[in-house]
């Protein structure tokens, strides 16, 4: 069976090929929503990564959106499902290369043919979904005060960290390429594994605790 995703390729189905072949990277942004939620609205959630916001907007999934109260840029948590918690979308092709570039005519996989030697005929074996040309979606908390005052007090921390961050020995050599001593070298990882810890916490105190840490 097809799973039923949102940002990835999608499943070949029997509709023309895109007009524009994939990228360099083979990947695509898409918007196609869920075509079955289980009588559930097409509701997702999404978190501020500045000021952690956590807002619910119904309709199909937002890309690139931004915070109305502190402007930061939104992640997605997932879509909203019966069968409870929040759901990632996904949208992948059914076969895999084993398939789609068969060397003969025999397909024993469970598209019965269908995909079978597509990519041997030099077409497009993806179908792609763009959006329409439109401005970055705003999506704006309950207490965007709070919102502001917390995206501020964050990126401050985060600018105190990278100073620190700046002025360590052999910080500035490394960023030319020139080799560190290793003493120099990890102790520059470090700093900058821990930074990359406090952006991925959820909790605004424990993030930026952790933040002061490396400032220290």
């Amino acid at each position: 069976m097809t799973q039923t995703t949102l940002f990835d390729l999608a499943p070949i189905a029997p509709a023309a090929p895109a007009a524009r072949p994939p990228d360099a990277a083979g990947q695509a942004v898409l918007f196609a929503a869920p075509t079955d939620t289980g009588g559930v609205p097409l509701r997702y959630y999404y978190r501020c990564r500045d000021c952690l916001s956590v807002s619910s907007v119904d309709g199909q999934e937002l890309a690139g959106a931004i915070c109305g109260a502190c402007g930061g840029r939104l992640e997605s948590m997932g879509r909203v499902s019966v069968a409870g918690g929040l759901v990632k979308d996904r949208q992948q092709c059914v076969c895999d290369g084993r398939c789609t570039c068969a060397d003969g005519p025999l397909c024993d996989c469970h598209c019965g043919g269908k995909n079978h030697g597509l990519r041997r005929r030099g077409g497009i074996d993806w179908i792609w979904v763009e959006a329409k040309q439109c401005k970055v979606p705003r999506v704006t908390p309950r207490r965007p005060d709070l919102a502001r005052m917390m995206a501020e007090e964050y990126r401050q921390a985060v600018r105190a960290a990278e100073a620190r961050l700046e002025a360590l020995a052999g910080y500035a050599d490394l960023r030319r390429g020139e080799r560190v001593p290793y003493g120099q070298f990890m102790a520059i990882r470090a700093a900058q594994e821990a930074m990359d810890h406090a952006a991925g916490l959820k909790n605004h105190r424990r993030r930026i605790a952790a933040l002061a840490e490396v400032a220290q």
